[in-house]
């Protein structure tokens, strides 16, 4: 849980994110710049990262938001 001033609240979010027509991303160096990406992301933000599953024709992110941001706004940003 995160606390506020006068509550305590969970917003998590299982997001997953596709490569159009499932294509596979077979090249590590790759990985290696989105992992970073997503971290550095995650960071600025300030979204708790719980998972963060590489696959080569997806992503699996578990965030922890604020509740002050939609689902919408985080899978864009």
């Amino acid at each position: 849980p995160r606390y506020a001033a006068h509550a305590r609240y969970w917003c998590n979010l299982h997001l997953v994110l596709v490569h159009d027509w499932r294509w596979c991303e077979t090249n590590p160096a790759t990985w290696l710049r989105v992992r970073t990406m997503v971290l550095k992301a995650a960071e600025k933000k300030e979204y708790l990262l719980s998972r963060v599953g590489i696959l080569p024709d997806h992503l699996h992110l578990t965030i922890g938001f604020p509740p002050s941001e939609t689902p919408l706004s985080i899978a864009v940003s």
